[in-house]
């Protein structure tokens, strides 16, 4: 049994010299909002900051960090871009990367303000970021570190929340140095001794109620039914003071929580903030529970050595005589953030079947018993040789002179959660723009040009066929 793959499709287009055009996406042009992803005629997209400045993506990872499913992007015109002052760049996001300079083997954490805090020892960067920790490093180039400032060391786990430090920040310009935050000063719950006038239903949900170590869950919480405009909402942990996100004038808001201990339950709650300050608290506090690893559960894959495309027999298997309630399979991508649900045995002790396999992936075991979630060691298949799956990527028409239009696809059989299109060889160049579904787009040719295509599938990165154009 293949595993199911939704059939999304998100396309992020890169062009990586400034100097090429990229004809503009189907956004109006309108004047532009604070806070808000802006582009020109030209491809580079920007945060237009409440300071009045605009601030650029260095590259597409550091786009990725605090837009992971993209956003809307805003096409205004040349002359109201250039009203605007250019502030720098935009830095990573607080606690949803790694970094290193490419000419000092430190890795470090990033907190609030462009802050890199080294980690003094790979057991702490597994701790902090798990057991794939080094996939999630990114280089940042010599010219870019002026953009950073280096902070205090990490020499134990509770010195750095990852959860807490990516709940700092609410849009790129709360990370700019100087810029004053758009979280409130007052993040800690107090309970107002005046009795509400107002009314607002607040709920909360999780993406899964079960996690594993090193899982990201998802956290969203919506206000309903409300009497006054919603000023913020928050999501704590009962666990801390301190929110893990806010957001600011809306009836919605969302954060991935990063599972860093096993076991664990964890609570979490929203509260919904009016225009006249009065707080509403969701009445449900939802309960993640992180399933402690067991070694009554046995996953196995044969062979474990396979070529791209080449079928491998799975199984789970319990050891002992406890009740099942639930015995599922799930493969863990080495890079990828959340696991993928591979086999569904339901109540069956025994799970088993078999794939095709296109790249390394670690499978286990998991298993409800009496309530209780327990998972089995991680078992890896080693996938070699070959070619997996990767983005078609055409020409499909030359419209005028120097015009190419290009058409990319998704890989049969696969999800692509993001793909750039670009003019050089590496996928780390400016971000360009926004499309759904299959992505057509026309590049004005100025200089010879290879195009090329990178997908993000199943946390690789996987290129098309590459095409060298020139101009007539």
């Amino acid at each position: 049994m293949h595993p199911s793959f939704s059939s999304v499709l998100r396309i992020l287009v890169v062009v990586g010299f400034v100097a090429s055009s990229l004809l503009p996406v189907s956004h109006p042009v309108q004047a532009q909002q604070f806070d808000s992803l802006i582009k020109g005629k030209d491809p580079t997209v920007y945060f237009f900051s409440n300071n009045g400045k605009r601030y650029s993506f260095p590259n597409l990872s550091v786009y990725q960090s605090w837009y992971p499913t993209g956003a809307t992007i805003t096409q205004i015109t040349d002359q109201q871009l250039s009203n605007m002052p250019l502030g720098g760049n935009i830095t990573y996001k607080p606690g949803m990367a790694l970094v290193k300079i490419t000419t000092n083997p430190k890795v470090y954490a990033v907190s609030k303000g462009g802050v890199l805090r080294w980690i003094a020892s790979e057991e702490l960067a597994r701790a902090l970021y798990g057991s794939d920790w080094n996939k999630k490093v990114f280089d940042v180039a010599d010219v870019l570190f002026v953009n950073y400032t280096i902070g205090t060391p990490i020499t134990q786990a509770k010195d750095y929340d990852k959860n807490l430090e990516a709940g700092s920040v609410i849009t790129p310009g709360d990370s700019v140095p100087g810029m004053p935050s758009s979280i409130p000063v007052g993040v800690i719950p107090i309970v107002s001794p005046e009795p509400k006038t107002g009314y607002a239903e607040v709920d909360i949900s999780l993406s899964a109620s079960q996690a594993t170590l090193n899982q990201t869950v998802s956290i969203s919480s919506r206000v309903s039914m409300y009497t006054s405009l919603i000023h913020k909402i928050e999501i704590f942990r009962e666990t801390s003071n301190q929110p893990i996100a806010t957001c600011l004038n809306t009836t919605e808001c969302g954060t991935q929580y990063f599972v860093q201990q096993s076991p664990l339950k964890e609570k979490f709650y929203a509260v919904a903030t009016n225009a006249e300050g009065e707080r509403f608290e969701s009445p449900l506090h939802v309960i993640l529970t992180v399933a402690a690893v067991s070694n009554n559960l046995q996953t196995t894959i044969s062979p474990q050595i396979l070529s791209v495309g080449s079928r491998a027999s799975f199984s789970g298997i319990i050891t002992n005589n406890q009740v099942v309630e639930s015995h599922k399979i799930f493969a863990h991508i080495p890079g990828g953030a959340e696991p993928i649900l591979w086999k569904d045995c339901k109540t069956e002790k025994t799970c088993a079947s078999s794939t095709p396999f296109y790249r390394t992936t670690s499978l286990y075991s998991q298993v409800v018993s009496e309530g209780q979630t327990y998972i089995s060691p991680e078992t890896l298949v080693q996938v070699i040789g070959g070619e997996a799956p990767k983005p078609g990527l055409r020409i499909i028409d030359r419209p005028a002179k120097n015009q190419v239009t290009f058409q990319i696809t998704a890989p049969y059989g696969e999800d692509i959660f993001i793909t750039s299109l670009s003019e050089r060889i590496s996928d780390e160049d400016s971000v360009i723009a926004l499309c759904d579904s299959v992505c057509t787009v026309t590049v004005q040719i100025q200089v010879p040009t290879e195009i090329t295509a990178y997908t993000s599938v199943g946390g690789k990165i996987e290129r098309s066929d590459t095409f060298e154009v020139k101009p007539e």
